[in-house]
């Protein structure tokens, strides 16, 4: 083959092909790559937008703490991700699965709490199955300022799954360690199709959430905070797992008030507070950690 009939190293043949072709070929990229992919010509963004409405996406969002807080570039920016989901792809399309991992920065980098909470909101113009959340935090750096989740994410008529979770940068065995301050929405909330949701290190949410979740089946809770005082009610609960980190001299207490449990864990419990647990007729398995000690002194 002679030069003329070979193209030019940097034509953009793919861009040539008819929207049936592009479209299959996005149809076998995962959604990372997709928006990824967008940079390569303007076109691809209109295909995107002719995706079927039964097209799954399936978002895995991570954010490293170094780079990010230090300036440097990621492989997706955090507006790329943005403009992906509020101007790219149709509202009210579905998601899969959404699950994003964002570093708690310290409070002279407010303005990347403000770029994530407008992805949150973006995200939440779709119709997500399941999500997960993790915030990252540094225990030698500590994000002081409250954090406030946007109303949006808890108004949705597809989610089944919500995994709301901190972890840690560094490894931290003190138990008087504050963990930011999370603040959900006080209006009214709406998820009646949640089945399952897994809260880490977060407070005031049960009676927000718990009335408004009417199928809620399982719910696993892990605890740190000093003195907590948790109380649950749910009729159609099966499931319940309690993970508590407290220290020894906390005032925590729990009140269970789930007649329909079939389940129940409560683990590395300890603290002066009250335990209360309703009748449990129809509960098949328990396995139960509490330290006794606070209460014989």
């Amino acid at each position: 083959m002679d030069s003329e009939t070979c193209p030019e190293s940097h034509e953009d043949t793919i861009s040539e092909f008819p929207d049936e072709i592009l479209l299959h070929i996005l149809s076998y990229l995962p959604t990372e790559d997709i928006v990824t992919t967008l940079a390569l010509s303007t076109r691809w963004q209109s295909v995107v937008s002719l995706l079927p409405s039964d097209f799954y996406f399936d978002f895995d969002w991570g954010f490293d703490w170094v780079t990010y807080g230090s300036g440097s570039s990621l492989c997706i920016p955090l507006d790329s991700c943005h403009d992906f989901l509020v101007q790219t792809i149709p509202h009210g399309s579905r998601i899969q699965k959404f699950c994003l991992r964002y570093p708690l920065l310290p409070d002279n980098n407010h303005r990347s709490m403000l770029e994530c909470k407008s992805l949150l909101c973006g995200a939440a113009r779709h119709k997500i199955e399941k999500m997960k959340l993790e915030f990252v935090i540094d225990p030698q750096n500590p994000y002081q300022k409250v954090m406030s989740l946007p109303h949006s994410l808890f108004t949705s008529d597809s989610l089944t799954s919500l995994e709301l979770t901190m972890t840690m940068e560094y490894e931290n065995n003190n138990l008087e360690f504050e963990c930011p301050r999370i603040e959900f929405p006080t209006s009214i909330w709406w998820l009646p199709s949640l089945r399952n949701l897994h809260i880490e290190w977060f407070q005031d949410w049960e009676k927000l959430i718990l009335p408004d979740c009417p199928v809620l089946e399982e719910l696993i809770l892990r605890c740190r905070h000093r003195n907590i005082h948790i109380s649950i009610a749910s009729a159609r609960l099966q499931r319940l797992t309690i993970e508590g980190f407290m220290p020894h001299d906390s005032y925590s207490s729990l009140q269970i008030n789930c007649p329909n449990l079939e389940y129940l864990n409560i683990s590395d419990w300890c603290g002066h507070g009250d335990i209360q647990v309703c009748d449990l007729y129809s509960l098949a398995e328990a396995d139960i950690d509490i330290d006794c000690e606070a209460y014989f002194r």
